[in-house]
């Protein structure tokens, strides 16, 4: 399934989407937005510029860049990568953002 942004709005709406699935599409649309990159609308392409920057993208790789990032210079990936941090609930701190993609994408394609 191609995720897009369009996409990520209907599931973070559908009253069936779980509440885990809804958390990863609103923070994976939000973070997209404040990307520096223009007209970045593919999760795929989203997550390509995350793993060329760094990788494996886990919810501590990513607080651990984000805190190293100079707002002054790069508040846009600041920002993005601060929402990205959303997308993981308490019990999910251990899974890469691939794997919680992967359960937005099972799940969506359910519905």
């Amino acid at each position: 399934m191609r995720l897009d942004s369009e996409k990520l709005h209907v599931i973070a709406s559908a009253p069936r989407t779980s509440e885990n699935c809804r958390r990863v599409a609103r923070a994976l649309c939000a973070a997209m937005n404040d990307w520096p990159t223009e007209n970045l609308t593919l999760v795929n392409a989203f997550i390509r510029e995350l793993e060329a920057c760094f990788s494996p993208l886990t919810f501590e790789n990513i607080e651990a860049v984000a805190s190293r990032i100079n707002s002054a210079t790069d508040a846009w990936k600041a920002e993005g990568l601060a929402v990205l941090l959303e997308a993981w609930g308490i019990n999910d701190r251990h899974k890469t953002l691939n794997e919680l993609l992967g359960e937005l994408q099972r799940e969506s394609a359910n519905e």
